[in-house]
């Protein structure tokens, strides 16, 4: 069994009206989700997280073309004129992600709240964290 079995759907929302959201659907990570319920002021509420482990070396394709993409980091990847042959992520709210290769409709949607680089040791992957 493979330390990173999921394949997840990777969106960057639309931010201006008019705009498409950017998918990708990366094979050979792993999410781990919890759900749970946190106390706010109106009483119980949902608390449902995820993580999300991105080893460097992540299958990435573009849905539903099945092309495939490269990472490029976030500064980068917001100035590119032709995002089509690549992916990245970033803490910001514009960013979310589903579990399997689908359109997110009708699926657990988690918003990325934040992303660490792990570039040390002999696994480099990113951490993301969803809610």
């Amino acid at each position: 069994m493979s330390l990173f079995p999921h394949t997840v759907t990777l969106i960057r929302l639309p931010r201006t009206e008019g705009e498409v959201p950017h998918i990708t659907a990366l094979e050979g990570v792993l999410l781990e989700e919890t759900g749970g319920a946190s106390f706010g002021e109106g009483g119980p509420e949902a608390a449902d997280e995820a993580r999300l482990f991105i080893p460097f070396q992540v299958t990435a394709r573009a849905v539903p073309q099945g092309t495939p993409r490269r990472y490029l980091p976030p500064e980068a990847f917001e100035k590119a004129e032709d995002r089509s042959g690549f992916w990245s992520v970033d803490g910001r709210r514009d960013w979310a992600f589903v579990k399997g290769e689908t359109a997110p409709a009708g699926r657990r949607m988690y918003t990325v709240r934040r992303v660490a680089v792990r570039d040390f040791g002999g696994l480099k992957h990113w951490e993301i964290g969803g809610v």
